[in-house]
């Protein structure tokens, strides 16, 4: 690894000031440091692509500077940038009571397996470094994650590319990626939510239907719950929320294969690891049609508690029936 680059600088809320912090780069450990952020950054399913409203934000134009050798003064301006954009956030959530993490930013640019990246994160100040040495320790931040990261890749002729945002929160903080950095998503919600469903059906679902049919209806109406149930799809809750814990109706059920055909979906069929599921964009593909008989078709609209609601059975002479709970139902039936 070659680093070009790195400057860390403590956002000071109290005094309205960012503190340029000296890095002593001991016994290679500032390298180990970035493969480890490169590493997470990359391997995580808690990041979104973005790009940049504009060539000409502050940030940008900051970042580019920074790329073609303005290093120190790009660095304190986007510092700057962020201690405004958390101070403006910190003004809205105060009526909410909740505080924005304090911390400290790290900027860096450098040269691995023959690709240049720029990462700026943010993580606990405390984490960074020893204050008494100033020189850079066993914890840039080893014992805890960093809170928020922007990743791109430059080109040979230093153009951005492939602009990704990390967040280890439950969801994408608004200020970080709008507020600082001024960037919007590569893929709409919609999107994502449309094309995810849909590939999720084809390419998961379908495969299974016709030799598994009960696991088939099972999972597909825990996706539906989980889609209409939480606000972000987040691919690692998204996985262990649906097939987790499962235990297969049928024998010889392919979980190990269908849990790693999940995980590839994203990168495979242009959707996000995480995204705000697009609520009016799951009604019409929630409709799940089961045949029953050659004139009869049962229509299931969306999630419902299969356990409680319909039921198998069969009787002695080994004629097999679906039993539904419903009222509205039994009135159109008793006879």
């Amino acid at each position: 690894m070659e680093i070009i680059f790195s400057s860390l600088h403590h956002i000071d809320h109290g005094s309205s000031k960012t503190v340029n912090i000296p890095i002593v780069n001991k016994d290679d450990i500032l390298a180990r440091y970035i493969r480890r952020l490169l590493k997470e950054i990359t391997t995580s399913p808690n990041k979104k692509s973005y790009k940049f409203t504009r060539d000409t934000t502050e940030v940008c134009v900051a970042i580019n500077q920074m790329i073609c050798g303005e290093y120190d003064e790009s660095a304190s301006t986007i510092a700057s940038r962020l201690l405004s954009a958390e101070q403006a956030a910190q003004m809205k959530m105060n009526k909410l009571n909740i505080e924005i993490q304090k911390g400290s930013l790290f900027q860096t640019i450098f040269k691995d397996k023959n690709e240049k990246f720029i990462i700026i994160s943010k993580a606990d100040h405390n984490e960074f470094i020893d204050v008494a040495d100033l020189i850079l320790k066993s914890g840039l931040p080893w014992k805890k994650r960093v809170y928020k990261a922007l990743m791109a890749r430059i080109s040979d002729d230093n153009v951005l590319s492939e602009v990704y945002i990390f967040d280890s929160n439950s969801t994408m903080t608004r200020y970080w990626w709008d507020d600082f950095f001024e960037l919007e998503e590569t893929r709409t919600d919609k999107h994502n939510t449309i094309t995810s469903l849909d590939i999720i059906d084809m390419k998961v679902l379908n495969p299974i239907k016709k030799d598994f049919p009960a696991d088939h209806t099972i999972i597909r109406n825990g996706i539906l719950c989980y889609f209409r149930t939480k606000q972000e799809f987040e691919l690692d809750g998204f996985i262990e929320y649906i097939v987790g814990d499962y235990t297969s109706v049928k024998e010889n059920f392919p979980l190990q294969r269908i849990t790693e055909k999940l995980r590839s979906l994203p990168s495979r069929y242009n959707f996000d690891n995480r995204f705000e599921i697009s609520k009016q964009d799951i009604k019409k593909r929630a409709v799940n049609r089961i045949k029953l008989t050659p004139n009869i078709d049962l229509l299931i609209n969306g999630d419902i508690d299969l356990a409680n609601t319909i039921i198998a059975e069969q009787d002695n002479e080994g004629t097999k029936y679906i039993k539904i709970k419903s009222d509205s139902g039994y009135n159109s039936f008793k006879r």
